[in-house]
């Protein structure tokens, strides 16, 4: 029970890869759209 990770750790990690995954859709859909734009 003392190695599991509290509430906030995995709200913590939770929000980090949620940012990490928007960042990667944010980049993705600018690189689509300059490639279609050319």
């Amino acid at each position: 029970m003392g190695s599991a990770p509290s509430l906030g750790e995995r709200d913590y990690v939770r929000e980090g890869a949620t940012q990490t995954a928007v960042k990667i859709l944010v980049v993705g859909h600018f690189a689509v759209g300059k490639t279609t734009l050319i």
